[in-house]
């Protein structure tokens, strides 16, 4: 914000060009005054600044290289308005006339400003001394006194400066000889009684100054005697100044084995000459009269004054500060956490607690002091639960946990802490620290994560994770419990088509309403969930043992399922009739695996299909066509390899801009005779035999070549690659070291590879899959998880797994803007992936609406349709042009 114009600004402009100022050469009696601003003032820089009518011009600085600025930035400008009072400004960002101001926002970037007027003898402000830091701060009452006066001496150096000038111009106008001798003996007197005149008015500011100096102020003539010893500098050696006047300040002060070094240093200073170029700042242990030590910090400065050196130094007490730097340090880490911190005595009394406890409990410090803790009484835990806390404590130290406390308001919370035992030299407790946070965000959050990794958002039931869990647990009791378990998938038919037709409104309440008949259809200890689109799981666990009896306890119950889910839906007025297909297979004592079980199912759903739909079949071994058929392709997978039928499509990623960030790579497979061959029929065929493991080391070498001929061209070098890694090739023994191989093979660098896993490869041996992702991670190479949002994920997960990235499942990205729960699922994923710091990339984007619906949201990276579907690399290449 600019300025506005003083009211005597045309008076003000005339008297400051009168002086003849702007545009001058630097001169040593302003850089002095300036160098003593910022001493004083303990500031990083100082200047003299002149307002000119469209400038700020600087006639002296300190620790900044500019010479003039626009008028319309100076803060000068703002100082001169108010001329009878410094201007002060603690923190320019919280000013709404600096907040935007160039400098505040770029270099010097000025955060604390103050700034005393210089008032000539007409009254007109012609600018300011002002010292700046790039901190905010306050001056203290001391240095905004010696601020003010040392304008004044700026102003009289000024003052003088113009009679000088005058009396120098008036020599022009003498025109004889004796005239002009008369002339030069009349200047000389006049100069000199200006000058001693000056002289005497600028020693009486500068003892102002120094008198009301926060330091100790020494000066020392070039011999390195003292010639002004200020109050301050009495109180921290002892020496008052009528002692000190005249005296060898390295005699007086120093150790005898310090002597020499600082005499030469002297003399070093001499040699280089005055200015505020040198100076030095040091620390050393001076001697009081008294002859104890003192921790000092000492600034000198070489100045010179009618010929002849001196010293200027400024001298503080480290006493204080170093007794209670320790205290200090604690305090910046303790008190300044983001943790609440509790300290308490050996008798557990508390002594002091942080900002961050009262802000938590509500209580006030004096609720507090003296009491103990009420985290160590809550009546949520057991007795014997703070015994064992208090022996572990005691045998090593600490303790860390969960417990549960209560709001001054009644309201219960839980919070996570630590406990720690402070002991003396001779190891006695002398302190107890609490250290905790509030973790009720982080429980809802970790509920609401919880039931989006094992709950489908949309019927409520549990999803394929959850499924996995229950169904192995069931797998592993059935022999114990000597009962038949069945597993029934239960597929609506035809759904696509309602769903296409009416909308996904509609199929949503189809999906829900199929959801409460399968649960009303079985027993409260059977398992209804939904592992995707609209395929179900029923498992039944409490069948006969005999198998035939088994089976018939199935007929009736599919039999009852099939009945109810043949019922119309109700919907928008209109009945909606959407039947059912189940494929069933059971497990008895005989060992079974979860896998094999799901594919019997499903294979026995295949034949319900294939038979009408509308109906219940058993799984039958002498389903041999279907089998035969996988067969086929199985081996036809094998010369696949062999005969590199294989081809990498790659998908676009790009960010918010549309800029291509990197693609996905796809497998594709076009077979001589099958012809194209979706990867949904030969992937899960690929991923059941180890035929897996030559397709992903293919698919991992030909995209790093890939990668290497993009890195090698200046236009393409940023690109990244996300391979899909199966699970069975990520469990292989061999696995990181075949991915480091790879990337030194071709020569690539590894962050551009980004390895995208899905949540099934992390279900199996979940340390090694930890261990094994640290160190690619650790060599550079990113990861992806995939899927996320189909009810794969937990908190556990991962918060223990290196992601940089989640890549949000296409169902729900399809869905936005038309069911409102998948519209939150999104916001849910995208505000958690936040506070992990994780990004978010999301796929099957088909639209410019879900695009910008995702980008208000704060997702950044997009993949689908609406920027390029899975194209070869030729046609890849051509879309990045």
């Amino acid at each position: 914000m600019a300025a506005d114009i003083p009211f005597d600004e045309v008076s003000r402009l005339s008297a400051l060009r009168e002086l003849n100022i702007l545009d001058t050469e630097a001169e040593q009696e302003f850089d002095e005054l300036t160098a003593l601003a910022a001493q004083v003032c303990q500031a990083p820089i100082a200047l003299i600044s002149l307002v000119d009518e469209q400038r700020q011009w600087l006639k002296s600085r300190v620790g900044l290289n500019l010479t003039e600025t626009p008028r319309d930035i100076a803060f000068c400008a703002h100082a001169i308005l108010q001329p009878n009072s410094l201007l002060e400004v603690p923190d320019t960002q919280l000013d709404n006339r600096f907040s935007d101001n160039p400098l505040v926002l770029e270099a010097p970037n000025i955060r604390f400003y103050a700034g005393a007027p210089l008032i000539d003898t007409d009254g007109h402000a012609l600018g300011t001394l002002c010292v700046i830091d790039h901190v905010p701060r306050k001056l203290a009452e001391a240095q905004r006194a010696a601020l003010t006066v040392l304008s004044r001496a700026i102003v009289q150096q000024i003052e003088l400066r113009r009679r000088l000038q005058r009396i120098k111009n008036s020599t022009g106008k003498l025109l004889s000889h004796n005239s002009r001798l008369e002339a030069e003996i009349k200047i000389g007197a006049a100069t000199l009684e200006d000058e001693v005149v000056m002289h005497n008015e600028s020693e009486l500011l500068s003892r102002q100054i120094l008198d009301r100096a926060l330091d100790g102020v020494i000066n020392l003539d070039q011999h390195g005697r003292v010639t002004y010893w200020n109050a301050e500098a009495e109180r921290i050696f002892g020496y008052s100044s009528e002692y000190a006047h005249s005296r060898d300040i390295i005699e007086m002060i120093l150790p005898a084995d310090q002597h020499l070094v600082v005499r030469e240093l002297m003399e070093q200073f001499l040699l280089t000459g005055a200015g505020k170029e040198n100076h030095r700042r040091f620390e050393i242990n001076a001697l009081r009269a008294d002859g104890a030590k003192v921790p000092v910090e000492i600034s000198v400065i070489v100045l010179q004054r009618f010929g002849e050196y001196f010293f200027n130094g400024f001298v503080r007490d480290l006493t204080e500060h170093n007794k209670n730097i320790e205290e200090l340090r604690i305090s910046a880490i303790t008190f300044n956490s983001q943790d609440a911190i509790i300290i308490t005595d050996a008798e557990i009394k508390t002594l002091r607690v942080n900002q961050k406890v009262l802000d938590i409990t509500g209580y006030t410090s004096a609720d507090l002091i003296g009491l103990e803790p009420s985290l160590l009484s809550s009546t949520m835990q057991s007795e014997q639960f703070y015994t064992d806390m208090w022996r572990t404590i005691e045998t090593s130290g600490s303790w860390e946990g969960e417990v549960w406390d209560q709001r001054k308001n009644g309201e219960l919370f839980p919070l996570q802490i630590a406990i720690t035992a402070i002991h003396d030299a001779r190891a006695r407790v002398t302190n107890y620290v609490f250290s905790f946070s509030d973790i009720t965000a982080n429980k809802r959050d970790a509920d609401a994560i919880h039931k989006l990794a094992y709950f489908d958002p949309l019927t409520h039931l549990p999803n394929r994770r959850a499924l996995i869990d229950r169904l192995s647990q069931r797998l592993s009791s059935c022999g114990v419990d000597s009962k038949t378990l069945g597993l029934l998938i239960v597929d609506l038919d035809n759904f696509k088509d309602i769903n296409d037709a009416l909308g996904n409104h509609v199929g949503d309440k189809i999906l829900i309403g199929a959801a409460q008949r399968l649960r009303d259809s079985v027993a409260s200890e059977d398992t209804v969930a939904r592992i995707g689109g609209d395929d179900f799981v029923v498992v039944l666990d409490s069948l006969d043992l005999n198998v035939e009896r088994a089976k018939a306890q199935v007929d009736t119950i599919a039999a009852y399922i099939l009945a109810s889910l043949n019922r119309p839906y109700q919907i928008d007025k209109q009945a909606i009739r959407c039947t059912a297909s189940i494929g069933v297979a059971l497990a008895d004592q005989d060992q079974i695996s979860m896998e094999e079980l799901l594919k019997q199912a499903d294979i026995g759903l295949f034949q319900a299909k294939t038979s009408g739909r509308n109906r219940m079949c058993f799984f039958d071994p002498a389903m041999a066509q279907t089998v035969t058929l996988q067969a086929q392709l199985a081996n036809a997978l094998h010369s696949a390899v062999q005969d590199r039928q294989f081809e990498l499509y790659y998908q676009i990623q790009v960010d918010s801009q549309n800029r291509p960030v990197g693609a996905e790579a796809l497998i594709r497979w076009e077979h001589p005779q099958l012809g194209i061959v979706s990867p949904n029929d030969f992937i899960p065929l690929a991923e059941a035999s180890d035929i897996i493991l030559p397709i992903g080391l293919w698919v991992l070498d030909t995209a790093c070549a890939q990668l290497k001929s993009w890195q090698s061209n200046p236009c393409t070098c940023w690109l990244s690659i996300a391979i899909n890694i199966s699970p069975r090739q990520f469990h292989q023994a061999d696995f990181v070291d075949t991915v480091l191989q790879a990337i030194a093979r071709w020569d690539i660098s590894p962050r551009s590879i980004k390895l995208e896993l899905t949540e099934t490869v992390i279900l199996d041996n979940t340390n090694e899959t930890i261990e094994k992702m640290h160190q690619l991670k650790r060599a550079g190479v990113e990861f992806a998880l995939d899927d996320f949002g189909t009810g794969y994920s937990s908190l556990s997960y991962l918060t223990q797994l290196p992601l940089s990235q989640l890549k949000m499942d296409q169902s729900f990205v399809r869905k936005i803007g038309i069911t409102e729960s998948d519209d939150i699922i999104v916001q849910t994923i995208l505000a958690m992936a936040k506070s992990l710091a994780i990004k978010v990339i999301a796929e099957g984007v088909e639209t410019e609406a879900q695009r910008s619906f995702l980008a208000k949201l704060g997702c950044s990276l997009f993949q689908g349709y609406l920027f390029s579907k899975p194209v070869p690399v030729a046609e890849f290449e051509k879309l990045l042009e």
